[in-house]
C-alpha cells in the first residue's frame, strides 16, 4: 500500500520538481493499472505499462512515449556504470543536440536499500526542475539491475507535468526489468492478534510517533467485524490523556463517506450515477458548456475529469458558501479528457456532495446545513458515530481534542482549531471530526459489506463495490475509485483513503480478503505517521518476512533531521535594505484577494494573507534571488516571489505552472 499526496495540505502546491522521477520510479510494482496496455521491450528485457492515448515509437536504441500533448519518456540500457557517465551517452542517443548542463547538487544517487527496492543501484540528474522561465522539466533517471543500467529520460515542462503527474507515476513505477522479484503475500494467512501482536503493534506505534515528533495520535483495530484493539497516546487541551474517544479530523477520509452518501440516494432512485449533474442542478456550470452538459455525479468524485488541484483558493478565502464554491466552477478548466488521468479535485468532490443534498432535498436553502444533516441521519446515527461532526463549536466546547501541528520549515507548531475551519466551504471533501472507536465503527460497517455492527444494511453491496471499483490509475498499482482509493500490500488488497488538513493527518486502511483494517489519527499536519503505522500493521498480521515499514521510519526521521540542518544552514532571514524595500505593500489577487508584505525592523519580510501570517526566507541553495520561502505553517516551504513587472511595479507571484497566481499592487 502506498500513501498518495492527500488533500488540503500544503504538500500540493509544493510541485517543484526536483526530484519528480526519483518520487516515483522507486517504488516498484509488479502489474500493469487496469485499463492500460504494456508494452514489452522488442529484447524482452523489460515491461511497462503505457496510459491510453499515449504512443509508442521505436527508434534506434530507444523506445518513446509520448502523450501527444509535450511529454516525452526515453527508454534505453546501457552496461552497469555511473549515471554520470551513463546520462550523457543515453541523451547522445536522443538528441544528439542536447546541451543542458546540471551541477553536483542536481545529482541524486539512492543508497539506501529501502528505497531502492530490489535494484542495486538508482539516481537522477535534474537538469531543469520546472521552476525556471521556461517552465522545462529535464531530467535523467538510471536504475541498475543484474549489470543492465535502465535509463529513463523526460523530456518536457511543469505544466504538462501538472496535468499528467498520474501518467508518469504509471510509466515510472511500472517499469519492471525482466525477472525482476517483487514481495507477494497473497497466500499469507493472518495471524493470531494475542498480547504480544498488540503490544508490539503499541511498541511500533509509540516509535513513530517519537521518532517523526508526532504530539498526538490514537489508532483502532478491527477484525472479523468487532474491535479488537485502541490505543492513544498525546494529550488533550482539557490536560487529560488522548484516548480512542479524542477528536481528531479525519480530512479526506471524508470523501468516503461523501461518495456513501451518494450510493444511498442511487440506491433510493434519487440519481444513477450516470445522472447528468445539470438534470439535478440546471445551473450547474463549468467553464466549457460541453463539459457542463456531459459532466456527471459520479465524474464528480472519479478524480478522472482532468481538473487540477486549486486548493489555494480554498485556504486564501475561508468561509465561502455552499453556494459559492458551485459557482466558482465555472471557472474551472478541464486539461483532459475524462478517464485519461488521475487529478485530484477537492471543489468537485464538495460540489458532488452538495448537488446530493439537493437531490435529497430539493426545498433546502442551505446546501451545507442540508448535506450535514444527511450526514449526520444516513451515516452517522445508523453506525452509531455519535463523537462524530462537522460543528466546530461542539469540538470546541467538548475540549476533546489535541491542538493541531501545521509544519514549519524547521518544526511543527501549534495551530489554532480555527485554522481548519476553511474546511467547511469544501465539508463533503474533507470536514469531518471524528475518533478512533467511531471510525472503527463505521470501518466494521464498510467490512460488513454495508450492514453496520448491529445488523442495520445502510447501503446496498452493490452501492458499495460501486464506489470501490476503480476509475482512473494513481500509479501501476493503484486506482482512484468513487472517493476511494484502491492498492495492496504485497499483492493482498487494500481498501483505503488518507486525509489531510492543515495540522492533522489520517489513515483508515482495510483488507477485504483478510477481515482486518485499521484507523490511525494524528496531530500533525502531512504526517507520514498514519501510512507507516497501518504498514507495519499489515505486515505484522501477515507475518512480513521483509517489512517496510521500519526502514521507511528510518529514512523520515533521518531526512527531517537533515532537512532542519540544512535550513539552519541555507535559509536566511534578513536581507539588503534597498532590495526588499520596494516590496512592502498591499497587493491583490481577483481569485485569492488580498496579501500585505512587510519590512521588519531587521530587515526580514513577512506575507500576511489575513488567514495567516508568515516570515519570507530565501534559501542560498536557490538559484533565483527573486524567489523566497514560507517559513511557517500551513505552507511552509511554498515559494514566494517578489519581482518587478515590465512597468517597473513590483509583484507577488505564488505557486507555479497551472496554479500560478499573481499580486499586484493596489491603487
Amino acid at each position: 500500500m502506498k500513501q498518495t499526496q492527500d488533500l488540503l495540505s500544503s504538500g500540493h502546491v509544493r510541485r517543484t520538481c526536483a526530484l519528480m522521477l526519483v518520487l516515483v520510479m522507486l517504488i516498484a510494482s509488479s502489474a500493469a493499472a487496469q485499463g492500460e496496455t504494456t508494452y514489452t521491450a522488442p529484447d524482452g528485457g523489460w515491461t511497462v505499462p503505457v496510459p491510453g492515448g499515449w504512443t509508442t515509437t521505436e527508434g534506434e536504441g530507444y523506445v518513446q512515449f509520448s502523450s501527444g500533448d509535450g511529454m516525452d519518456l526515453f527508454v534505453l540500457t546501457f552496461p552497469d556504470g555511473d549515471i554520470e557517465d551513463i546520462a550523457p551517452d543515453a541523451w547522445a542517443i536522443v538528441d544528439p543536440e542536447f546541451n543542458l548542463t546540471y551541477e553536483p547538487s542536481d545529482v541524486h544517487r539512492i543508497t539506501d536499500e529501502v528505497l531502492l527496492l530490489g535494484y542495486d543501484s538508482a539516481g537522477i540528474i535534474t537538469y531543469a526542475d520546472g521552476t525556471g522561465a521556461d517552465g522545462k522539466v529535464v531530467q535523467a533517471a538510471v536504475q541498475s539491475f543484474n549489470g543492465i543500467a535502465y535509463v529513463i529520460l523526460i523530456d518536457t515542462d511543469l505544466p504538462t507535468v501538472q496535468r499528467r503527474a498520474a501518467q508518469l507515476q504509471l510509466l515510472s513505477t511500472g517499469f519492471l526489468p525482466a525477472d525482476f522479484g517483487a514481495d507477494d503475500l497473497s497466500a499469507a494467512e493472518v495471524v493470531a492478534f494475542d498480547d504480544a501482536f498488540f503490544d508490539e503493534l503499541d511498541a511500533f506505534a509509540a516509535d513513530v510517533q517519537a521518532r517523526l515528533e508526532v504530539d498526538s495520535l490514537a489508532y483502532a483495530v478491527v477484525r472479523d467485524g468487532e474491535v479488537v484493539h485502541v490505543n492513544g497516546s498525546g494529550t488533550q487541551v482539557d490536560g487529560s490523556p488522548v484516548t480512542a474517544d479524542t477528536h481528531f479530523m479525519i480530512g479526506s477520509i471524508t470523501k468516503t463517506m461523501t461518495t456513501l452518501l451518494m450510493a444511498q440516494a442511487v440506491d433510493q432512485g434519487v440519481f444513477t450515477w450516470e445522472t447528468p449533474v445539470v438534470e439535478v442542478d440546471p445551473e450547474f456550470a463549468v467553464a466549457d458548456p460541453a463539459v457542463t452538459a456531459q459532466i456527471t455525479m459520479s465524474n464528480l468524485v472519479c478524480a478522472c475529469t482532468g481538473v487540477p488541484r486549486r486548493d489555494y483558493e480554498l485556504i486564501y478565502n475561508p468561509a465561502v458558501p455552499a453556494s459559492e464554491i458551485l459557482d466558482q466552477l465555472e471557472t474551472f478548466e478541464f486539461f483532459t479528457d475524462f478517464g485519461e488521468t488521475f487529478q485530484y479535485s477537492n471543489q468537485l468532490i464538495a460540489a458532488a456532495g452538495y448537488e446530493t443534498a439537493r437531490a435529497l432535498d430539493p426545498d433546502a436553502d442551505d446546501l451545507l446545513s442540508a448535506y450535514i444533516a444527511r450526514m449526520q441521519d444516513s451515516i452517522f446515527e445508523p453506525v452509531g458515530m455519535a463523537d462524530t461532526t462537522f460543528d466546530f463549536d461542539v469540538i470546541a466546547a467538548g475540549e476533546r481534542y489535541p491542538l493541531p501541528y501545521g509544519r514549519g520549515v524547521l518544526v511543527h507548531e501549534p495551530l489554532s482549531i480555527e485554522a481548519e475551519s476553511f474546511l467547511l466551504s469544501v465539508a463533503p471533501a474533507g470536514a469531518v471530526w471524528s475518533t478512533a472507536n467511531d471510525m472503527a465503527a463505521y470501518l466494521i460497517m464498510l467490512m460488513n459489506g454495508g450492514v453496520t455492527a448491529d445488523g442495520t444494511r445502510i447501503v446496498s453491496e452493490a452501492g458499495l463495490a460501486r464506489v470501490q471499483t476503480p476509475q482512473v490509475a494513481i500509479d501501476s498499482n493503484t486506482d482512484y475509485g468513487l472517493g476511494w482509493i484502491l492498492g495492496d500490500y504485497k499483492e493482498v488488497p487494500v481498501y483505503f483513503h488518507d486525509g489531510n488538513t492543515l495540522g492533522y493527518s489520517a489513515s483508515m486502511a482495510y483488507m477485504p480478503d483478510r477481515g482486518i483494517g485499521i484507523v490511525v489519527l494524528v496531530n500533525q499536519q502531512a504526517s507520514g505517521a498514519p501510512s507507516l503505522i497501518t504498514s507495519g500493521f499489515f505486515s505484522s498480521a501477515l507475518a512480513d518476512p521483509e517489512p517496510d515499514a521500519p526502514g521507511e521510519v528510518d529514512i523520515i526521521a533521518t531526512t527531517i533531521a537533515e532537512n532542519r540542518a540544512r535550513a539552519e544552514d541555507t535559509f536566511i532571514r534578513t536581507f539588503d535594505a534597498e532590495t526588499i524595500a520596494p516590496f512592502a505593500g498591499v497587493y491583490a489577487n481577483p481569485v485569492l484577494g488580498e496579501v500585505t508584505v512587510a519590512v521588519t525592523r531587521d530587515n526580514g519580510l513577512t506575507f500576511d494573507a489575513g488567514e495567516f501570517v508568515t516570515a519570507l526566507w530565501h534559501s542560498t541553495e536557490q538559484d533565483d534571488a527573486d524567489v523566497y520561502f514560507m517559513a511557517d505553517p500551513p505552507l511552509a516551504g511554498d515559494r514566494v516571489r517578489l519581482t518587478l513587472g515590465e512597468d517597473g511595479d513590483p509583484r507577488v507571484v505564488i505557486g507555479l505552472g497551472l496554479t500560478e497566481y499573481t499580486f499586484t499592487p493596489t491603487k
